[in-house]
């Protein structure tokens, strides 16, 4: 699943990486608030992401602000980019199941 959010297929099939250096902290925001709306779930041996429909959202049951965006990147994020910066480029993503190239 992480693959799915760190690459994508080009136009020329090479897999390139989403520049996410261009958002900004409230575009992070919003893009984890609307994470939390999915869940993992597992179904056939397969992980798959549920979503819970809007619920949060239409409850107003989050809001993340600014800078808890900005540890949640500096801590979680940026780590993982220079551990992947240092192992090379990634392997080929396997698309998701029933969306067959």
């Amino acid at each position: 699943m992480l693959k799915l959010l760190c690459f994508r297929e080009n136009g020329h099939g090479e897999t390139v990486a989403f520049d996410y250096a261009s958002l900004g902290e409230r575009h992070l925001g919003s893009i984890y608030e609307g994470l939390l709306e999915h869940h993992f779930v597992g179904t056939d041996g397969q992980l798959q992401l549920a979503n819970d429909k809007g619920e949060r959202k239409a409850l107003g049951a989050y809001y993340t602000p600014e800078a808890w965006v900005s540890h949640i990147v500096e801590n979680t994020l940026r780590l993982l980019l220079n551990r992947w910066k240092a192992m090379g480029p990634p392997p080929r993503p396997s698309p998701p199941a029933g969306r067959e190239r």
